[in-house]
Order: C-alpha cells, then sequence, then structure tokens
C-alpha cells in the first residue's frame, strides 16, 4: 500500500509540479518506506537467529510481510487526490445526470444514453478520485465514420473544476485518441463563450470559408 501511496504522490507531483507540499509528503512517505524496509529486515534476523523466541509469530508476520498491509496514517489518505482520464462506456449515469445538472443542461432518458454510448466512436470521461469518492467531473464522446471524420459532442466540466486546465487536458486526451486511429478531420459546434478557448487548442473557425449547418427536424 505503502507502493501505491508513493506512486500516487508522484503522479501527483507531476501534475501539479510547483506545489511544494506534494514533494515534502512524497520525501516523508518515501522515508517511511525505507524505515519500514529496515525493520523488516531487523526483524527477519532476529528470527533467524531466534527461531524459537519467534515462532509463535511466524504466521503474523509472514502474512503482513506478503501482502505488504502496511497502515498508512489516515489523514495521509484523505490527502491523496488524482484525475483519472476513462474510454469505458460502462460507467454510472447518474454520475453523468449530476455533471448535466451541474451545468445546468438537461439530463437524459439513461436507455437512451446507453445506445448513444455504445454507438458512439469514442467516450471519455474525467474523474476526481480520493481515497473516499469518485467522482465524475469530465465528460465528452465523438462519434465517426470510422475512417476520416470525428466530431465531438457534450463536452462538459463540472464548474468547480473548471478554469484549472481540466477542460484543455480534456479535450487534448480526446484528440490524441482520436489521431492514435488515424482520424483526419475533427469538428464540434461551440457557442460564442467557448471559441477562443477551442482557438486555442487548435480548432479554426470556418476553414476555407466553410460553415458549419444544422437541419432540425420540425
Amino acid at each position: 500500500m505503502i507502493n501505491a501511496a508513493l506512486i500516487l504522490y508522484k503522479m501527483a507531483g507531476e501534475f501539479y509540479p510547483n506545489q511544494i507540499s506534494i514533494s515534502e509528503k512524497f520525501n516523508t512517505l518515501l522515508k517511511k518506506k525505507t524505515d519500514l524496509e529496515t525493520s523488516i529486515n531487523l526483524q527477519h534476523q532476529n528470527i533467524d537467529q531466534n527461531p524459537q523466541k519467534w515462532s509463535k509469530y511466524d504466521d503474523v508476520i509472514t502474512t503482513n510481510i506478503s501482502s505488504n498491509n502496511f497502515n498508512i496514517p489516515l489523514a495521509t489518505h484523505q490527502q491523496l487526490e488524482q484525475f483519472i482520464f476513462s474510454t469505458d462506456i460502462n460507467f454510472d449515469l447518474n454520475q453523468l445526470d449530476k455533471l448535466f445538472e451541474a451545468v445546468s443542461w438537461m439530463t437524459r432518458d439513461h436507455e437512451n444514453m446507453k445506445i448513444a454510448l455504445k454507438h458512439s466512436f469514442l467516450v471519455v470521461t474525467l474523474w476526481f478520485v480520493t481515497p473516499t469518492q469518485k467522482q465524475l467531473i469530465g465528460f465528452t464522446r465523438a462519434v465517426s465514420d470510422h475512417v476520416y471524420n470525428a466530431t465531438l459532442w457534450d463536452v462538459v466540466i463540472h464548474p468547480n473544476f473548471q478554469n484549472q486546465g481540466l477542460g484543455k487536458s480534456l479535450i487534448q486526451y480526446t484528440l490524441e485518441q482520436l489521431q492514435l486511429q488515424h482520424i483526419e478531420n475533427i469538428t464540434l459546434f461551440a457557442g460564442s463563450k467557448a471559441v477562443n478557448f477551442y482557438h486555442n487548442l487548435g480548432f479554426i473557425t470556418d476553414p476555407n470559408g466553410i460553415k458549419g449547418m444544422f437541419w432540425v427536424s420540425p
């Protein structure tokens, strides 16, 4: 578990390189791991030298070492936070309802949404994960002909996590996944307030005079 915590702190340090507290906690936890390994080695030496004295503890010591069942203070667990991208379409749609409601979007019928997700070329979710919760904070999906073109829909970031660069990361991750599938043209429809945001990510408006157009059923 300590090894897992070290990995999480290292990831957090890469995500927030200017957070001194994360670096300090990483170094503290690394020292605890080193001290613990030293203590375990000393215990092994004592067991080897005094087998009869330690025989009644064999099962306990073996179980703890083999399972890496080392305790970390609860406060340390609570401070671990990370953001995780996923392309799995099988997630709790109640979480998507909450995300849509947070940005004043209409929620959608779950059965219809399952069909939409199933037939999307790519679905990307962004999760805020702590030791006590897993919250959906970002979402988008792409429909595509699987060869040339893809269009992004339903791009959303929870208001509590906006203006932190997560929307940019969501789009960049999505573009990378589409490019890995050799999609050449990626389009989307943006509200007037979001146009500059997408311009900064490389999208252009009306390329070669081409206009995006909608036909809406009467």
